[in-house]
């Protein structure tokens, strides 16, 4: 999702606004844990200062960094699947 949504020149809002395709389901969680061929779900954990005082990041700029370094690891061969937990501190 934060692929797609940079992609399209989004920026990101508070939790309670992102949409449900944001968040991965207790299913989700699961079925990655299912496989006895992976080892767990990756979890990249970022925190990043806001940008001004009423935003964090008002034109999308770090999340299209992050999006582009996510799109990376999800190319590799040991990445099929990753989870993001993102803090604006």
């Amino acid at each position: 999702w934060i692929i797609s949504h940079a992609e399209a020149s989004g920026v990101l809002t508070h939790r309670q606004s992102l949409p449900r395709e944001a968040f991965l389901s207790l299913a989700d969680l699961i079925f990655a844990m299912a496989d006895p061929a992976v080892f767990g779900l990756p979890v990249a954990v970022l925190s990043c200062p806001w940008l001004t005082t009423s935003h964090p990041d008002p034109r999308g700029a770090n999340l299209s960094r992050v999006a582009k370094a996510l799109k990376a690891l999800l190319g590799s061969s040991y990445i099929s699947r990753l989870g993001v937990f993102w803090d604006f501190g």
